[in-house]
């Protein structure tokens, strides 16, 4: 699979000035590594609704 995406945490390429991209394999590790990583409440957009 040749997929790029956006790396996180985003960033600028120093050579190209644009959004800095990484493979796809590495986006989902990353990925995976912000979900595992997220204290709770710590998302502070993140609203909740009792209905």
């Amino acid at each position: 699979m040749n997929r790029h995406d956006y790396a996180f945490p985003f960033r600028i390429d120093a050579v190209s000035g644009q959004a800095a991209q990484t493979s796809y394999e590495a986006h989902v590790e990353q990925m995976i590594r912000q979900v595992l990583l997220t204290a709770p409440g710590e998302r502070v957009y993140l609203t909740r609704t009792n209905e």
